[in-house]
């Protein structure tokens, strides 16, 4: 069969006291693909084969890199400490898939960093990860596990960073059905760079409804998400090709936040262990290849400066992989 070209595309952000917004379009034909995501290019080749795929990627940040650009301090954002940071750099990896949905891989990715881009004072510091990964793929269950280390030449971190890290989702796919995930690591020696961004709504960190995007910059960490959601609730009988689903769920989450030191981390001290806890109602609009999705959060214990609120909202709009152009012969 001949090889078709698709495209995606999604537009979106999370509102709070400091709001974000993210856009992506992107066009792959047979194993080449090519994705902007607001300010990163990506370039891969990913072939696929029966039982697994591999991929090569060349991939730039032109500034918004690891969310630099917003640190909070203290329950409020702290626009004194924010830097903008970009990267160039490659990224690769391999995966062979077993039977009864087991995977396994490896993948592994070099950057050149660019602290302060745009600025006189510059700065530039390589950074390398290696991991070997693998899981279980079904469709009410995933799990994946990750062990590696970062290599690191530069000052806001260790030379040697190991790390263990893990996730687990369970969302069966019935009318009205629970909600089951949790992410959580181990690491040592982290600094700026490779602590794990936690809080928010979007996809791209691990997440705790009400808390801004990316508020705290963790080390050692464990996180769920507990509730209901509605699995299956079709409209096809009165509106062919729209699905229509919900989540109400809890986020919970403890972690460590050490001490790092300026100008990214903490200034006045170290952190020790933390915790926070969420609330979220979301859903989810599907017609054909379209979809929206909105969440709204409330964290009411997380700590606060006056005026910033514990409340965040997401909205996204979007278009999955859709074939363009005449079928192939």
């Amino acid at each position: 069969m001949a090889e078709v070209t698709e495209i995606h595309a999604w537009a979106g952000g999370q509102i709070d006291s400091d709001s974000h917004g993210d856009v992506t379009v992107g066009v792959r034909h047979g194993p080449l693909r090519a994705d902007l995501y607001t300010d990163t290019l990506e370039l891969a080749w990913e072939p696929q084969f029966q039982h697994g795929k591999a991929w090569i990627a060349a991939r730039g940040c032109a500034f918004a890199a690891e969310m630099m650009i917003s640190p909070w301090t203290d329950g409020a954002p702290d626009p004194g400490r924010a830097v903008p940071v970009a990267y160039v750099g490659l990224d690769a990896g391999a995966q062979r898939w077993g039977p009864h949905g087991l995977w396994g891989g490896v993948h592994g990715w070099a950057r050149e960093y660019v602290v302060g881009v745009g600025t006189p004072g510059h700065d530039e510091h390589p950074l390398a990860r290696a991991d070997i990964e693998g899981g279980v793929w079904t469709r009410p269950f995933q799990v994946s596990a990750r062990a590696g280390v970062h290599l690191y030449a530069g000052p806001y971190g260790s030379p040697v960073e190991p790390h263990l890290e893990g996730d687990a989702h369970w969302r069966p796919d019935w009318r009205v059905g629970p909600v089951a995930e949790g992410w959580g690591a181990l690491a040592w020696g982290q600094g700026e760079f490779t602590l794990t961004r936690l809080g928010g709504l979007t996809p791209y960190e691990v997440p705790l409804a009400g808390a801004a995007w990316a508020e705290w910059w963790v080390q050692d960490y464990a996180a769920g998400r507990f509730g209901v959601w509605s699995g299956s609730v079709g409209m096809d009988a009165a509106v062919p090709h729209v699905l229509v689903r919900g989540t109400l769920a809890a986020d919970l989450a403890a972690f460590s936040t050490p001490y790092v030191g300026a100008p990214f981390g903490f200034p006045d001290g170290p952190r020790l262990s933390e915790g926070a806890v969420g609330f979220e109602a979301s859903g989810k609009l599907t017609y054909k290849h379209f979809y929206t999705d909105v969440a709204l959060g409330y964290a009411p214990w997380i700590p606060r400066q006056d005026g910033v609120s514990r409340v965040s909202g997401f909205l996204r709009v979007g278009l999955d992989w859709t074939r363009v152009g005449r079928k192939p012969s």
